[in-house]
């Protein structure tokens, strides 16, 4: 049997919550980054929004279902035959 912990939903949840924690992790990097050297303040806008907009996508990625794309060409065997 498929241990319930180890479902694909669970793991997808995990990578969700995994790549949220990272995200915010890099973007509090940033912050203390500007905060040490206020100089930097101006470089690092656009730096925030291309590190938002790639976890979103990854993120985005994770989170879509995915089909089994061999559904269609299974048969079912004839049951009382």
């Amino acid at each position: 049997m498929i241990d319930p912990a180890t479902s694909p939903s669970r793991r997808r949840l995990r990578r969700i919550v995994s790549l949220l924690l990272g995200g915010l992790v890099i973007e509090a990097a940033l912050v203390g980054v500007v905060r040490l050297s206020p100089a930097l303040r101006v470089i690092m806008r656009p730096v925030y929004l291309i590190v938002a907009v790639v976890f979103m996508l990854a993120i985005w990625h994770v989170s879509r279902r995915r089909e089994n794309r061999r559904h269609g060409d299974r048969r079912h065997a004839a049951s009382g035959k």
